[in-house]
């Protein structure tokens, strides 16, 4: 994407073998549009062939999970009224409302995640903050924001780097995306604000969807710094939530948005 052009599968390959959800992405359901149809991808361990859905039920899931208000996560600041947009927002921005950090060492040259652990007493709130992939998207930009209950709900792999986490009165239990989803929600509340999961497994819902999408040359040259000019360019917009549930409750969610050429 720096100047040129990364084929689909590879992108695919280093999406789902790199980042915060390698474990459990690579192999799970999503949504996508292609020539006008809409079709389900299964996870690969079912050997269930992509499904084709009804045009009116595949538009309308869709565009359920391409609401732009699950990639807003509001309620942040040491005054609970600063946002960041996953997709969109800046590591400028980031450090502005949460203080600044430096890289996670978790030795994944293609990945840059900021960690960060509440200061409010009382509260035991952490959260993941994955920038774009350096090797095909832009680092500047925020890719994915994970807020867990406490160290205990964060992905197994960073639980060695807590003492890497910057401490911060940003991040606290009440924080939420800007369409309702939050910790401490039921599966019945979350289905409230996401519908009914793509997928699902014991304790965990998935939600992935891709569209196709046409870059302007504004996006390209801004984002990726191609040539000025640069014509536009077809591509693919996903969006990406995770759920997981203790004792019945959210304890752990990460909202993701990625661009690919």
């Amino acid at each position: 994407m720096w100047k040129g052009s990364v084929s689909p599968l590879v992108w695919l390959m280093a999406f789902c073998f790199s980042g915060m959800l390698d474990e459990a992405l690579a192999a799970k359901a999503y949504v996508y549009s292609r020539n006008g149809e809409y079709w389900c991808s299964y996870p690969a361990g079912t050997n269930l062939p992509d499904g084709r859905l009804p045009p009116a039920e595949g538009k309308a899931l869709l565009e359920r999970l391409f609401n732009p208000a699950h990639m807003v996560v509001r309620g942040l600041g040491e005054t609970d009224n600063a946002t960041l947009l996953v997709g969109d927002g800046t590591r400028a921005a980031l450090f502005a409302v949460l203080g600044p950090a430096k890289r996670l060492p978790n030795g994944h040259r293609c990945e840059y995640t900021f960690g960060y652990v509440t200061q409010r007493p009382g509260d035991s709130t952490v959260a993941l903050v994955d920038m774009g992939d350096p090797c095909l998207d832009n680092p500047e930009h925020i890719a994915s924001i994970l807020i867990g209950f406490n160290v205990a709900a964060l992905p197994k792999e960073y639980r060695p780097h807590l003492k890497h986490f910057v401490p911060s009165a940003g991040i606290h239990a009440d924080v939420a995306t800007q369409s309702g989803l939050k910790l401490g929600l039921t599966p019945a509340e979350v289905e409230v604000v996401l519908g009914k999961p793509v997928w699902k497994e014991k304790n965990v819902y998935y939600y992935a969807a891709l569209k196709d999408v046409q870059f302007s040359p504004a996006f390209l040259i801004n984002r990726w710094h191609w040539p000025k000019d640069v014509e536009s360019k077809p591509g693919g917009d996903e969006r990406i939530i995770m759920v997981w549930f203790a004792r019945g409750r959210v304890s752990c969610f990460e909202v993701r948005k990625l661009y690919d050429l």
